[in-house]
């Protein structure tokens, strides 16, 4: 403790040297700001012993003198008697140390939090959650259109038959992955969505042609016939135009 608080008071020294050599209108705010600075250092170190003790290297003159500065300067001093009211000097330094040190506490906690949230597991929380806020929009895009049954395929076809909904399969850990497999289909799916929006009963007079009749909607399409099922609108979709042209 006692080599730490030399090196502060030696810190203290040095900068009261600068200090009084600062000119200027703005001098008394630039020495405040250098005092404040100091005695916040001071606060957090905990292990500072705030004797009365004076430094060795220090010339008693000086410190004298200094005393005197820092007395007028001290809002706790009392011009009428030419004394610092103790009292409040220690309730400012412990009010100071109790600042301090909340903050200190405060960075703590929040660099805590930081790491906790950063370590991603395959288990969804609220972090992770918003993290990937757009994959998971995605997702809940493709599950409107395709619907939950196909969309479940393509995460069985995506994890090679391990998992076989959305909700045991893709996680934080796996989610962008997941997202990229879906992007490769974007044309196919575009494709449906033209459908949809262009032509009389869309994509579910086409699965109803398809299938001839044994199924009815895009989502009992098994996955491993998405593609050729798309090429096939695709097909009836020419023959309706030259049809209409005819």
């Amino acid at each position: 403790m006692k080599k730490i608080t030399n090196l502060f008071r030696e810190m203290i020294n040095a900068a009261l040297d600068s200090a009084d050599k600062i000119t200027g209108t703005d001098m008394y705010y630039k020495k405040a700001v250098i005092y404040s600075e100091l005695a916040k250092a001071l606060a957090l170190t905990e292990q500072v012993d705030y004797s009365s003790e004076t430094p060795e290297n220090v010339n008693e003159e000086e410190t004298v003198a200094k005393g005197s500065e820092d007395k007028a300067r001290d809002p706790n001093y009392d011009s009428t008697t030419g004394t610092i009211n103790k009292l409040k000097t220690k309730e400012s330094k412990d009010s100071l140390k109790k600042k301090a040190t909340s903050k200190t506490n405060d960075v703590k906690e929040e660099k805590e939090e930081v790491k906790k949230n950063e370590e991603l597991t395959d288990e969804w929380n609220d972090y992770s959650r918003n993290l990937f806020k757009e994959e998971l929009e995605k997702i809940s895009e493709h599950k409107d259109f395709l619907g939950e049954k196909l969309l479940n395929g393509f995460v069985s076809e995506y994890t090679e038959g391990i998992f076989k909904t959305v909700d045991e399969g893709i996680n934080p850990l796996n989610v962008k992955g997941f997202c990229a497999y879906l992007d490769s289909f974007k044309d196919y799916i575009d494709i449906l969505k033209y459908i949809n929006n262009n032509y009389d009963n869309g994509v579910e007079q086409c699965v109803v042609t398809a299938y001839n009749g044994e199924i009815n909607k895009l989502e009992d399409v098994p996955v491993d016939q998405f593609v050729d099922f798309v090429k096939l609108c695709q097909s009836y979709i020419g023959e309706s135009n030259e049809s209409s042209q005819n």
